[in-house]
């Protein structure tokens, strides 16, 4: 079993006159492939806060307590954690900073063929803050003050046969945006995003992840500042794992030959073959012509509806899969591409 990390990463606010946050996601080889082990394995979801002010001038604002819940595959958790504090200037009660701002997080799964394969997280933040004065002493000279609402949502993932993984990520709204995403450790892919006022932000990547134990961590969630037109955060984001078999098709098929020919969804990795079918609507062609990679592997002279096997298709590279249906002079194809196996 891999070792579990800390639900919740110890943040102050995480703003600065840069940038807030990021996306980086991040792989590592396997250990040896797990064996009948459940597909999540301490699975966890917290909920933190942190606010930030001058409290050598000001007093009577405290971060909330963290929330923490368990969760497994195949189930859905959300929990939410709110706060609204006020900070005063010592000797002066109409110099406030109000602190206000609430996250919603959840996550879901679901199982097939005993194997995660897919896992949804989702977070909601609104916040705010408001000074009473335009210069208020709660107010720091050297960063600004504001809150932080972060949630963090980790698990150990169990894979028993090779894949892809596909990694989907989008923040949308205004404010200060977190967004972290670790699968695995080292660096596979190591990629950021985020800032001030950023809006609709996305991320879809692909990555080949060959059986084993993972480890899965994300963190979602948003600042709002005192200034940087930050006061007001209104923010969406979600992260979404989707486990494919080895050999899967990229896009669908494309060519106006899609209704008499059909190429799989899958290559068969196993065996290195590829069934192809030829439907009704094949009859009255001429000829069908087959071809892996640009290379010819077979011609069938008047067609019949049928499947045909492709044999000796790459299992070690990128796969494309074209038919040419010849009818008379009038030549029609269609095409699909296949990431490796």
């Amino acid at each position: 079993m891999l070792p579990r990390r800390s639900p919740l990463r110890s943040a102050r606010l995480l703003v600065a006159t840069t940038a807030i946050g990021g996306l980086a996601i991040a792989g590592l080889s396997p250990a040896a492939p797990a064996q009948a082990a459940d597909p999540i394995v301490d699975g966890y979801l917290g909920l933190s806060s942190s606010i930030n002010y001058n409290e050598t001038d000001c007093a009577g604002a405290s971060e909330p307590a963290n929330i923490e819940a368990a969760f497994t595959a195949g189930t859905t958790v959300k929990r939410t954690l709110s706060f609204d504090q006020t900070a005063t200037a010592t000797g002066d009660e109409t110099d406030t900073l109000r602190l206000r701002g609430s996250q919603t997080l959840g996550v879901s799964s679901s199982v097939a063929g005993g194997q995660l394969s897919a896992l949804t997280a989702t977070s909601t933040v609104t916040g705010s803050v408001t000074a009473a004065k335009a210069e208020s002493a709660c107010s720091q000279s050297g960063f600004p003050a504001g809150s932080n609402s972060q949630g963090g949502i980790g698990a150990q993932i169990n894979r028993t046969t090779d894949g892809w993984l596909r990694v989907q990520a989008t923040s949308s709204g205004v404010g200060g945006q977190i967004m972290t995403i670790a699968f695995g450790q080292g660096q596979l892919v190591d990629t950021e995003l985020g800032g001030f006022a950023v809006r609709d932000l996305s991320y879809d990547h692909w990555i080949y992840v060959p059986a084993g134990e993972y480890y899965f961590e994300v963190s979602m969630g948003g600042a709002a500042v005192d200034g940087y037109d930050l006061e007001k955060i209104a923010l969406k984001q979600s992260v979404k794992l989707t486990f494919h078999r080895a050999g899967i098709a990229r896009s669908a098929a494309t060519g106006t030959a899609r209704p008499q020919v059909t190429l799989p969804s899958y290559l068969t990795c196993s065996t290195g073959r590829a069934t192809v079918g030829l439907t009704s609507k094949i009859r009255g062609a001429s000829r069908v012509t087959l071809y892996v990679n640009g290379v010819r592997k077979s011609v069938i002279n008047r067609p019949t509806p049928r499947r045909v096997t492709l044999k000796g298709v790459p299992t070690n590279r990128a796969v494309t899969l074209r038919a040419v249906v010849q009818d008379g002079r009038r030549s029609t194809a269609v095409t699909r591409s296949y990431r490796s196996c």
